[in-house]
């Protein structure tokens, strides 16, 4: 009967450090992927600025875009 208990515990521990070991992968790897993600959104912000105030709001290049035909 002891030495079932020392083959439990010698078959559990692995399946255990792997577990862990993908639990701490998959926590980096979110960590990694919001870093990158706010990286391209900077990034992007400064290739494109945003000009909210170069086009009025009553003009029909204000309309063009929106896609409303009508004024």
């Amino acid at each position: 009967m002891d030495q079932w208990t020392k083959v439990i515990a010698a078959s559990v521990s692995p399946i255990i450090v792997i577990s862990a070991c993908g639990l701490l992968c998959l926590a980096f790897y979110n960590r990694m992927a919001a870093i990158v993600n706010r990286l391209r959104t900077a990034s992007c912000r400064r290739l494109h600025p945003i000009r909210r105030n170069s086009i009025e709001p009553n003009t029909p290049s204000f309309f063009s875009r929106r896609g409303n035909r009508e004024h």
